[in-house]
């Protein structure tokens, strides 16, 4: 009897040591998904700075138009060369956008990007001019000037936007597929992990998916106040042309 309880006290023992070997031992970690919160992060800021970025600009052109219109229709005792400086100006408005393009030096004391055909004539015009009247002419060349690259770079981003909203939704889908196969990996190694290493895992899984849903939220936001914009700038841009065709009857 007594050899008896002996081995039953050594199989108790046996067995509280295999219990503790097994809730020793370690949960796997949780999978790796750094590169995807990364990645994600810095399209979330990417969608919020385009539009930040639009805004201003727009806005900025708007400030443009409003000071090239009180430059049009302020008046000066000294006569200006009407027609030649709408020319000079509506060519300078027209001349390409390059983002690479230099600044060009001139005579006046803002240098231009554009270099619109009869500037030299203009200039010879104005040699003879008072110094208040010339760096006025300059001051509303710069103006159309900046309003033309601003214009530029407008264009250019919102030509951009559509194809940069598929990237992210091809991106979106791409990282989503991931999740479900790391998920039905998981389910593989489920008897690996405790409740509470289990509870954790699943729980970071699903922040990773709501990372995903919020910025195609973002993009959602991105595209429908997209078709307001090339409308915005273009009434912008007409009224540009327009305060530029005011100047056949007034002076400075």
């Amino acid at each position: 009897m007594a050899i008896h309880r002996r081995a039953v006290a050594w199989c108790i023992l046996a067995a509280s040591v295999m219990w503790l070997g097994c809730a020793s031992t370690a949960d796997p970690p949780p999978p790796d998904l750094s590169t995807l919160q990364e990645n994600t992060q810095i399209r979330s800021e990417s969608i919020n700075m385009a539009a930040e970025v639009i805004d201003a600009d727009l806005e900025r052109l708007d400030e443009l138009a409003a000071e090239l219109q009180s430059m049009v229709h302020s008046h000066d005792s000294a006569p200006v060369p009407l027609s030649l400086l709408r020319l000079v100006a509506m060519n300078c408005l027209n001349t390409e956008y390059d983002s690479d393009a230099s600044t060009i030096p001139s005579t006046a004391s803002r240098p231009l990007n554009c270099r619109p055909a009869h500037l030299d004539r203009l200039e010879k015009a104005l040699e003879n001019a008072p110094t208040a009247t010339r760096d006025d002419v300059y001051e509303l060349l710069y103006v159309v000037d900046q309003a033309r690259m601003l214009q530029g770079r407008l264009r250019r981003r919102l030509a951009e936007l559509p194809e940069q909203n598929a990237d992210h939704r091809d991106f979106i889908a791409n990282e989503r597929a991931t999740l479900r196969q790391v998920e039905a990996d998981l389910q593989q190694q489920r008897s690996l992990y405790s409740s509470s290493a289990w509870r954790e895992v699943t729980d970071f899984i699903s922040h990773q998916r709501e990372q995903l849903d919020e910025l195609d939220a973002q993009i959602d936001a991105l595209t429908e106040a997209f078709p307001q914009w090339p409308s915005q700038l273009d009434a912008t841009v007409s009224s540009i042309y327009f305060e530029l065709s005011q100047m056949r009857t007034s002076h400075f």
